[in-house]
């Protein structure tokens, strides 16, 4: 495929803007343990380094522009972390810092309609009985 590779930020870049933008070392930590945590997923489920699926992502998608990996990728990676126990807020969280990384590192633009068409997390435990319980008062 003779696609030409898009001008992307390296890890260092990404984590450097990510501190840069705050000016706190805790959001830099944080966007480090999503980006591990990102590693673990790839190796655990894909048996692929992070960058080498992303770029194969990325190939799939300058072939076919309408290929839904991208989001398929991201829910996987929120189911993985709902097994693992996160919470509602941190996999939010994660997966907004995932998406940035697929951007500005990957070459993958998401849009925000795909986002909530494709990729679900799920409510935390206590939300289930708030929801059951806003079904029973319907």
């Amino acid at each position: 495929m003779n696609a030409k590779t898009p001008n992307l930020f390296s890890r260092q870049d990404f984590f450097d803007k990510v501190f840069r933008k705050s000016g706190f070392y805790n959001s830099l930590n944080g966007a480090r343990s999503v980006i591990s945590n990102l590693d673990t997923f790839c190796g655990a489920v894909y048996q692929k380094n992070t960058d080498d699926l992303l770029t194969e992502i990325r190939e799939t998608i300058q072939e076919n522009p309408n290929d839904v990996t991208p989001m398929i990728f991201l829910d996987k990676f929120s189911s993985y972390l709902q097994d693992k126990k996160k919470s509602t807020s941190s996999i939010k969280g994660y997966i907004n810092f995932s998406k940035k990384y697929l951007r500005q590192c990957g070459g993958i633009r998401i849009s925000g309609e795909d986002m909530q068409d494709y990729v679900t997390i799920s409510i935390d435990q206590e939300g289930d009985e708030d929801l059951e319980h806003y079904f029973m008062m319907r």
